[in-house]
């Protein structure tokens, strides 16, 4: 069956409660993705203070008109949520926005996914990031980018779940290419920047930092 992708906004935002409070990879209860809108300090502040502080700021960037993110909907249940929109959008983004210049306008991030528990293991990265291809056409985005943590690191350190922004094979699978280290990669935790065009390229490369 077909997956839906809707804009996260005010009316489907208990959709996204329910999937990133208790159901995020990272399994941390009431993250609400608003790591990637805060600093770290506030967010793990706000995590041990009052988890529905976390989701009051992801609310206030769906009020400010910010791109947060998506929903997967399968015949009108919520299947899956991903954190994606242009890097400007999001605190976290800022480096990679700045690393880009002119090119971070029409670049979306793809920073994490939290799927239902009933499908995980089921190939919804793959068939999130085929549908997000043709989501972002429609947004008149250039480039997505992707930011998976090395397998090696994933395999060294299972408990710290670090599939939350997906992982390699899938991104590769769907034509997504390595264009150089993460800005916050370090020894032992290696991860990626993984790059698409959603249309050719008059480079005919995969933009700024390919080899």
């Amino acid at each position: 069956m077909a997956l839906e992708l809707r804009r996260l906004t005010e009316t489907n935002f208990e959709d996204f409660c329910r999937l990133t409070r208790d159901e995020g990879d990272e399994g941390i209860l009431g993250c609400y993705c608003a790591f990637f809108h805060v600093s770290p300090a506030v967010w793990e502040e706000q995590c041990q203070k009052d988890p529905l502080l976390n989701r009051e700021v992801v609310f206030q960037a769906i009020l400010a008109r910010r791109h947060v993110g998506v929903l997967a909907y399968e015949e009108g249940h919520p299947l899956a949520w991903v954190s994606i929109g242009p890097l400007d959008d999001f605190l976290w983004g800022r480096p990679r926005a700045r690393a880009l210049g002119a090119d971070a306008a029409t670049t979306a991030g793809i920073l994490c996914f939290a799927v239902a528990h009933e499908r995980r293991g089921a190939g919804m990265q793959g068939r999130l990031l085929a549908e997000l291809v043709d989501y972002g056409r429609r947004h008149d985005w250039e480039w997505l980018e992707g930011y998976p943590f090395d397998p090696m690191a994933c395999e060294a350190h299972p408990h710290d779940k670090l599939g939350y922004p997906g992982f390699v094979e899938p991104f590769e699978r769907q034509g997504f290419k390595r264009v150089g280290p993460h800005w916050n990669s370090r020894p032992g935790f290696e991860r990626w920047i993984y790059r698409r065009p959603l249309r050719p390229s008059p480079r005919g490369d995969h933009g700024p930092g390919s080899p």
